[in-house]
């Protein structure tokens, strides 16, 4: 649920519903090549975006955001999201849901096509899926898919036969998808990015080069034409896709960076059109002061927080854990460092999503902090040993990280050694588990009994390695619970268990900023903060 998209508004007409789409319209022909496109008489100028480099666009090798950005464009699933987040059809042109709300059946469009001309069916969707929650593929967000009926014991290989899971092909033109027990974030699973589908035929055929840009086939609004590490990727419009007609963007070119400073000089430039979060404090605080119509920056449930190994020392001890959460200055950090519209968090779990809140108490004590700590075994080693605290390369990041060393040795005398490093190996530290600390954010996802994940036993998200069978009792009532409100009862239980032993300090709730050259229009800002190529446009500058 890493850097996952929250609070999206879901498609709620009961139980029985049946959703119908825009007829099949015949795809225009599309230029093969940026150049060719940007040529053509009737093409938009491209689009250049400022963006992190993504560890990997397979739908079943999701690690975060920018990965997710670019597979949601590359590739669409049953269900897709209008400009403003909405859900609405994707590749299904409608589903209805048994009364029961345990069945649902989508309907695929006619005529849908890979872009290599190969016909989609229904077969398709249900290969992917079980790709997605097979053990052996290691989907580091499989537990995205547990609402699906035998998900879980699939992935805890309880269930050896990946045909159990429950999605089916009727025929050509049905997938059904048979739940564990009534959902009500159905259509908002079949949008995301973890269900996309993915071509069997050249996965097979190419095994892990299969997204080398030579092989590449997808089912949406775009395809790669070129991808060079470390330095940029280009798409282009796909041609085969079935609504070919609204895209009016032919080429957009991504133009990898880590630095806010180096994007900023970028757009300063000319050289970008898009910012994508990378840019620097200073100049967004500037922006603000002339009301740059440029700058965008809107709520988002997402959170700030800090992962602690609790399986090894300091952090296997409760007490040191309670410490350094209650000697953290939230407002401070908030007001000095950040300073966006972003508010203090209380619980591991995006407040916007859910009416449940944790107990109240003090959330800034450093006294108590301080009492805590001397009363546990890592402050009896004297001199107490320094703590490396992981973070991944941005100004940012490197700022609050700053914040932490200085708050945290000015509250309790503990030294925290900075590991500054690039994104790619900081997820590769992260799923090892080698770290001691380290920050991360996350946001995403439609159902708050989805973030429970993070700290369930045995959870590939749990990276903090916290146990406790009370919590996964009550993350189990939560996954069964078929109302809303039982869901919140559970989840109240499970943050006050959680507020007891502070395994993932929360810091603060996020907001999303960007900066976009005028002339750009169809961004809307939305809580999950999802912006498909798709509904993007040239127009005149302002």
């Amino acid at each position: 649920m890493m850097e996952r998209k929250l609070l999206a508004l879901i498609l709620t007409a009961g139980l029985a519903i049946a959703c119908k789409g825009n007829p099949t319209d015949t795809p225009k022909t599309t230029p093969a090549t940026p150049e060719a496109a940007e040529s053509s008489p009737n093409a938009s100028r491209a689009l250049r975006i400022a963006y992190f480099e993504p560890k990997s666009y397979d739908p079943a090798h999701l690690h975060g955001g920018p990965g997710k950005e670019v597979a949601e464009n590359l590739f669409e699933g049953l269900c897709s999201h209008a400009s403003d987040g909405k859900i609405i059809p994707g590749q299904a042109k409608s589903w209805t849901a048994s009364k029961d709300g345990l069945v649902w059946t989508f309907e695929l469009r006619d005529g849908l096509v890979w872009s290599d001309g190969t016909p989609i069916t229904a077969h398709d969707f249900v290969w992917s899926l079980r790709r997605s929650i097979d053990p052996k593929n290691g989907n580091p967000k499989a537990s995205e898919l547990l609402a699906i009926k035998n998900a879980r014991a699939i992935t805890k290989k309880e269930i050896k036969t990946i045909e159990s899971l429950g999605v089916t092909a009727k025929d050509n033109k049905t997938v059904v998808v048979t739940l564990e027990s009534p959902y009500p974030y159905v259509t908002n699973l079949m949008a995301s990015g973890y269900t996309l589908p993915v071509p069997k035929h050249v996965v097979e055929k190419y095994g892990k080069e299969w997204t080398n840009p030579k092989h590449l086939v997808t089912n949406g609004a775009y395809i790669v034409h070129s991808h060079t590490h470390d330095q940029e990727m280009q798409l282009v419009a796909n041609s085969k896709y079935w609504d070919a007609k609204s895209v009016s963007i032919q080429t957009v070119k991504y133009r990898y960076t880590k630095e806010a400073r180096l994007a900023y000089q970028w757009y300063s430039l000319n050289e970008i059109d898009w910012c994508m979060g990378l840019i620097p404090q200073e100049e967004i605080k500037r922006l603000q002061k002339q009301r740059d119509p440029a700058l965008h920056i809107h709520p988002y449930d997402g959170l700030f927080y800090l992962v602690l190994d609790t399986q090894k020392p300091p952090f296997n001890e409760t007490l040191v854990r309670r410490a350094f959460d209650l000697a953290i200055d939230r407002a401070r950090l908030t007001r000095q460092v950040t300073g966006l519209g972003e508010r203090p968090a209380k619980t591991f779990i995006p407040p916007g999503m859910t009416s449940s809140r944790p107990p109240r108490r003090v959330r800034y004590d450093p006294e108590e902090a301080r009492k805590l700590l001397a009363q546990s075994k890592f402050a009896a080693t004297q001199p107490m040993p320094s703590i490396e605290l992981m973070l991944s390369s941005s100004d940012l990041q490197q700022k609050i990280a700053e914040f932490l060393q200085r708050n945290l040795k000015e509250n309790l005398g503990v030294t925290l050694v900075l590991q500054n490093i690039d994104w790619k190996t900081f997820l590769d530290r992260l799923n090892k588990n080698e770290f001691q600390m380290c920050q991360l954010s996350m946001g995403g996802g439609f159902n708050p009994a989805q973030y429970l994940d993070v700290l369930e036993t045995g959870s590939q998200s749990n990276y903090a390695k916290w146990s406790n069978s009370e919590f996964d009792a009550v993350a189990k009532e939560a996954r069964k619970a078929t109302t809303k409100s039982n869901v919140e009862a559970a989840i109240t239980k499970a943050l006050a268990i959680a507020d007891k032993e502070v395994p993932m300090p929360a810091l603060y709730r996020l907001t999303k900023r960007a900066l976009i050259r005028p002339g750009l229009k169809g961004f809307n800002a939305n809580a999950e903060d999802r912006h498909l190529l798709k509904w993007l446009s040239w127009g005149k500058s302002e």
